[in-house]
């Protein structure tokens, strides 16, 4: 009897464990911290009297709407979250990237991925600009961001 009982926690067991998360899951492909070999060469500490430090995309790089861009930076601010905001210009308001706050690990030195792609989204539509940027600033404290700029073609 005893077997039987240790036999079915065993079970119960694995069943369970074989449930929980893993970096398979759809909102590990949107924001984790960096693991490929190329994003672990990049250097992602925040310098003394910044927020964040964006490595990845680089100023002036090139787009086409419906692009995936790949959103790298290192941040030490303490937030609930972060947000990625797609502006066309200074004067743009921006539409968030995300439906939700984004985890990262916020050490000051580890790299931090958001697959960002460049499409209309519920939240606003996604236009061509010379002048667009993304954003990156915490969920609840937005007054603290970086930006890199961008060009996104149609």
């Amino acid at each position: 009897m005893k077997f039987s009982y240790t036999l079915l926690w065993a079970l119960a067991f694995s069943t369970i464990m074989g449930c929980s998360d893993d970096d398979s899951s759809s909102t590990k492909a949107s924001s984790e911290s960096s693991s490929s070999k190329e994003e672990n060469k990049l250097d992602c500490t925040v310098a003394n009297g910044e927020n964040y430090n964006i490595v990845s995309p680089k100023t002036g790089e090139k787009f086409s709407i419906g692009d995936t861009v790949s959103l790298v930076f290192g941040t030490k601010i303490e937030d609930s979250g972060f947000r990625v905001v797609y502006a066309t210009s200074d004067e743009d308001r921006g539409i968030d990237m995300f439906d939700e706050s984004q985890d990262a690990v916020m050490d000051g030195k580890t790299c931090n991925t958001y697959k960002v792609v460049l499409s209309d989204n519920d939240n606003g539509n996604v236009k061509a600009s010379k002048t667009a940027s993304l954003s990156v600033m915490g969920y609840v404290n937005t007054s603290k961001r970086a930006s890199v700029d961008i060009v996104v073609s149609e």
